[in-house]
């Protein structure tokens, strides 16, 4: 199990820079995993990023967000 000490944490993100993982990773295929798809494929990878971010964000501010006074 991890622990995570969030009183230190000052600022977060869910994704860094979701185009370029999504379109060089997914798209054209010069990130990892590399994969050259077409834009079904591009859309159904962005619309997972959106998701994981909602969850992570409403579990935010569900359980840390009393806490810790922060900011919509």
């Amino acid at each position: 199990m991890c622990v995570v000490v969030v009183s230190k944490v000052k600022l977060w993100i869910t994704f860094n820079e979701p185009l370029v993982f999504i379109y060089f990773g997914y798209g054209c295929g010069l990130f990892a995993p590399g994969i050259q798809g077409l834009q079904d494929r591009m859309f159904t990878v962005a619309h997972n990023v959106i998701r994981a971010h909602a969850r992570v964000w409403h579990s935010y501010d569900r359980h840390f967000r009393p806490t810790q006074s922060g900011l919509q």
